[in-house]
């Protein structure tokens, strides 16, 4: 978000906080749920995780808009979701019926946290935005295809774990990136319009694509693929959209952020689960394999950030940081639940590996962020 968005808003916030001061806490109206949050993440972005200080001023503040637990342990809990599912399989062969369902609910409540009043002004720059999707859904999936298919295949690479990275690469960033963007300082806007408009055009690309790149691979149709695809994102969009436009009443307003801030961490950890189901067996089988597979999809994150990075480098540190992170965060359980009993098992334990690596991603990259803050670096 540049500073230009961001100043004609500063009186009013300096005015609301003067206000809270004097006078008893009010509900916060839906449309500043935002600007409180973000002064809250910027406090997580001042303190160290676990900080005293940070404890504090967050339940002084704005305590009841992020509870304590989710800003705390929330990326351990989705990570115990993972090690639940591949170390208790009946979990989650339980939960994988209702993979969909929970895709559908991490939209609506990615959709919810989201602010998109500033998405009409990054529409006014098509060729920015046009050209970013083109090279998260388009080139970006024929690079790795070239890579896997023409280069590492013929070194012992397993087709099923090319097809999966060709797979991931297809697939839209994650609607949560926006908000790991706006935590590093990047341009959380960018990502939340791109996000978003990638989602919108995954079934189509991904079902012209997947079919063009994969041919016989894929045991399903171009145009069943593209209405399991739409079936998921359109309902996850359209609950999303019909949920903002609810007026709540002032007592459930105070606290539907801190709500839908847990239901959040809830879903995923589910999800988490859920996309655990047959890992743990093709790990008795074939423990070769799911090595390979674990070493391939943590190696892919952080290969299609650099590549992402690259192509936009002109643009801005700012900017290719941005595009970088869309390009590694992929949100392959879409694939996952579209391709369930439609192409070899091997592929989507696949798939579900890379999709872990996204959950884990940011705890073993916490440690190199602090870093970066200890020596003064700055995205702006």
């Amino acid at each position: 978000m540049s500073n230009e968005s961001i100043a004609p808003k500063q009186h009013q916030v300096a005015g609301a906080a003067a206000e809270t001061t004097s006078t008893a806490p009010s509900a916060p109206a839906p449309e500043k749920l935002w600007h409180r949050v973000r002064d809250e993440v910027d406090q997580l972005r001042t303190y160290e995780p676990g900080d005293e200080a940070l404890a504090a001023a967050g339940h002084a503040g704005h305590g009841e808009l992020a509870p304590s637990w989710v800003r705390t342990y929330g990326r351990f809990i989705i990570v115990g979701g993972v090690v639940c599912g591949f170390a208790i399989p009946e979990v989650a062969h339980a939960l994988r019926p209702f993979l969909p369902h929970l895709l559908v609910a991490t939209l609506v409540l990615a959709l919810l946290q989201a602010d998109l009043r500033q998405v009409p002004g990054y529409l006014k720059r098509p060729g920015m935005v046009t050209g970013l999707l083109f090279c998260l859904l388009v080139l970006s999936p024929l690079f790795v295809a070239v890579e896997t298919k023409v280069v590492l295949v013929n070194y012992g690479l397993p087709t099923a774990i090319a097809d999966g990275m060709i797979l991931a690469a297809l697939s839209p960033p994650l609607l949560a990136a926006p908000a790991i963007a706006f935590l590093l300082g990047l341009d959380s806007m960018l990502a939340l319009v791109i996000a978003i408009g990638a989602h919108l055009l995954a079934p189509v690309t991904i079902s012209m694509l997947a079919t063009t790149l994969l041919g016989p691979e894929l045991n399903i149709s171009v145009a069943e693929l593209m209405s399991r695809l739409g079936l998921i994102i359109g309902l996850g969009f359209a609950i999303g959209m019909t949920l903002r436009q609810v007026r709540l009443p002032a007592k459930v307003a105070r606290h539907s952020q801190a709500t839908i801030d847990s239901l959040s961490v809830i879903a995923l950890t589910l999800l988490a689960t859920a996309m655990m189901d047959g890992v743990t067996a093709m790990a008795v089988r074939d423990p070769t394999f799911v090595l390979m597979a674990v070493l391939c999809g943590f190696l892919l994150n952080p290969l299609l950030q650099l590549l992402g990075a690259s192509l936009f480098v002109k643009s801005g540190f700012k900017t290719s940081l941005t595009v970088g992170l869309l390009a590694g965060y992929r949100n392959v359980g879409l694939l996952i639940a579209a391709l369930t009993g439609a192409t070899d098992p091997a592929l989507l334990t696949f798939l579900a590996i890379v999709q872990v690596s996204a959950f884990v991603m940011p705890l073993l990259s916490t440690p190199v962020l602090h870093k970066v803050r200890s020596i003064g670096f700055d995205t702006a």
